[in-house]
C-alpha cells in the first residue's frame, strides 16, 4: 500500500516537504526559495552518499519500485532531523489572480510537517529522464513565468519522458485555475504536458464561476463547494467538500476514474478531480487552485463563536459555524491525493493531528 504521507493534518493532507524550512536543519528546499530548473536535482547532493539517484531501491536508472522506498538519513540515523523519505518537485508558480491568494498554510505544511524533501522549480525545466529521476512525485502548478505569462510549452520528447517515468512508478498532480482571464493560455500550457503523458486534459471553460455561486457562499470565502465525491476512491476518503472558483473542468479518458464532480450552470463537463493509473504510476488532475489558499485552510479573523441559529453560516444540526476551515477538508484532501499518487514507500510521515491516515 502506498504510504507517501503519514500524518499531515492529522487526517488529511499529504505531507511533502518538511525537510527544510528556513528555520530547520533538514536538507529540503524551501518552497519560497530555491529554484531548480536544471536537468538534475539528485538528493545525494544534500549529504546522501548513495549513488543510486532513482527513486527505487535497486541500482537501475528508472523509477520503478520493486521494493518500497526507504528512509534516507544523510547524516546517520542518530540525526533524525536530516532524514527524508519522498522527493517532490513543485513545477511552476503559485501566482494567482484570486484576491486572497496567499498559500502560506499549504507551503508551511509541506515544508515543516513532513519528512519529504521538496524542490520548487519556478522556471520552465527541460523534462528529461535525468530530471525525472531526481523525484518520486511532481506537482504541476501555474505553468508560466507569472500570473499573466509568458506561458510554457512542452515538446513531444518531454511528454514521452514523463509518460515513461509514470509508467515506471512516478506520481503526478496537476492544478489549474490560476488566471481566469487567460484560461485558454493557461490550460493550453498545462495540456502540452498533461494530455500526451496521461490522456487527461483541461477544458477552456470557466468552470464553477459566478453563476454557480450559492447564496451563502460568503460563509466560506466566496467559493463554490465541490461536493460530488466518488465513495469508492481513496482520494474521497473523509472528504465532504473542497473549494473552487473559476477553474477549468477536466476531460477523463476511458481508463480514468472520476473522483469528484460538481454540476455547472454552463452545461460543460463537470469533472472536478480525475485520476488515472499509468503502468505502475498514477496521476491526478484538479480543476482549481483554491484548495491551496490559506483563507480556506485556517480560521478567519472575524468568525463568531457563540451559537446563532438565525445566521445562515451556523449549522444547527452540527452545532458549529460553517466557516471555510471546518466546511472544507483541504488538509485531508491533499493528504489523500499525495498518498494515492506517491510511489509505494514505508517511510513517509506527516505531523498533523487532524488528518485521518489511510492504513
Amino acid at each position: 500500500m502506498k504510504l507517501f504521507l503519514r500524518l499531515i493534518l492529522a487526517l488529511g493532507l499529504v505531507a511533502i516537504a518538511a525537510c527544510e524550512s528556513s528555520s530547520d536543519s533538514r536538507s529540503g528546499v524551501n518552497l519560497n526559495g530555491t529554484d531548480d530548473s536544471g536537468s538534475t536535482n539528485d538528493t545525494a547532493s544534500s549529504g546522501d552518499t548513495d549513488t543510486d539517484t532513482d527513486s527505487d531501491t535497486d541500482s537501475d536508472s528508472d523509477t520503478d519500485t520493486e521494493e518500497p522506498i526507504q528512509l534516507v538519513c544523510p547524516d546517520g540515523e542518530d540525526h533524525p532531523d536530516t532524514c527524508y523519505c519522498l522527493r517532490m518537485g513543485v513545477i511552476g508558480t503559485f501566482d494567482s489572480k484570486a484576491s486572497k491568494n496567499d498559500v502560506t498554510a499549504f507551503v508551511d505544511w509541506l515544508n515543516t510537517k513532513s519528512n519529504a524533501i521538496v524542490t520548487m522549480v519556478k522556471t520552465k525545466p527541460v523534462i528529461t529522464a535525468d530530471f525525472l529521476n531526481s523525484y518520486d512525485i511532481l506537482l504541476f502548478l501555474n505553468q508560466s513565468d507569472g500570473v499573466s505569462g509568458p506561458f510554457w510549452s512542452y515538446g513531444a520528447d518531454e511528454s514521452a519522458a514523463l509518460k515513461s517515468w509514470l509508467e515506471a512508478g512516478g506520481g503526478m498532480i496537476t492544478v489549474t485555475g490560476f488566471n481566469g482571464d487567460m484560461t485558454a493560455q493557461e490550460v493550453g500550457a498545462m495540456n502540452t504536458i498533461l494530455e500526451p503523458a496521461t490522456g487527461m486534459s483541461y477544458n477552456n471553460d470557466k468552470y464553477l464561476a459566478e453563476p454557480d455561486l450559492p447564496q451563502n457562499n460568503y460563509c466560506w470565502e466566496n467559493s463554490v463547494p465541490i461536493e460530488g465525491w466518488n465513495p469508492d476512491h481513496d482520494i474521497s476518503r473523509e472528504i465532504k467538500r473542497i473549494a473552487a472558483f473559476w477553474g477549468s473542468s477536466i476531460n477523463a479518458p476511458d481508463n480514468a476514474v472520476v473522483v469528484a464532480t460538481q454540476p455547472s450552470q454552463t452545461g460543460i463537463t463537470d469533472n472536478a478531480v480525475v485520476s488515472v493509473e499509468i503502468g505502475k504510476g498514477r496521476a491526478v488532475a484538479i480543476a482549481d487552485e483554491w484548495p491551496l489558499f490559506t483563507n480556506v485552510w485556517l480560521p478567519g479573523t472575524n468568525q463568531q463563536i457563540d451559537a446563532n441559529p438565525y445566521d445562515p453560516c451556523y449549522d444547527t444540526d452540527a452545532e458549529q459555524w460553517n466557516y471555510a476551515d471546518v466546511y472544507f477538508q483541504h488538509p485531508q484532501f491533499w493528504y489523500n491525493t499525495i498518498e494515492w499518487t506517491a510511489p509505494e514507500n514505508e517511510c513517509f510521515t506527516i505531523d498533523e493531528p487532524i488528518i485521518i491516515t489511510i492504513d
